[in-house]
């Protein structure tokens, strides 16, 4: 289907034979004048749905035209910001929560390197006092 061409939708006799197969009223042909492919009607259809059936794609912004043609009345925009009382709070509730639990797991190795050094130094002590 895709290696197919558009040569049939512009002309009047293919289109009447698939009128008369199809059983179906009459069908007019598309005018070749209103498509940048009339040069080449025999353009494969892969090659048009490659090109996504664009004919031409144009890009200008002109605001002043835009204007000239609405007349809008007034011009305005909205901004919308969150509330940042609300964004501050979270922020420092994460941040808290965060530290708990890296207390959760500092406080306790932090503690037992603790005791092994006065535990160790205690046993100097008592291995001096000894000799």
């Amino acid at each position: 289907m895709l290696e197919s061409t558009l040569e049939c939708i512009y002309d009047q006799d293919c289109l009447n034979t698939i009128t008369q197969m199809l059983l179906a009223e009459s069908i007019q042909p598309l005018f070749s004048t209103r498509t940048r492919f009339k040069s080449s009607n025999t353009t494969k259809l892969t090659i048009i749905a490659s090109e996504l059936f664009i004919e031409h794609w144009g890009v200008e912004f002109v605001y002043e035209k835009y204007f000239a043609s609405c007349q809008p009345k007034t011009c305005s925009y909205v901004s919308s910001e969150r509330f940042q009382i609300m964004d501050s709070m979270g922020t420092i509730f994460t941040i808290y929560s965060g530290i708990c639990i890296l207390l959760q797991f500092i406080i306790p190795i932090g503690f037992k390197l603790v005791y092994k050094c006065f535990y160790r130094r205690n046993r100097q002590i008592t291995a001096m006092d000894t000799s």
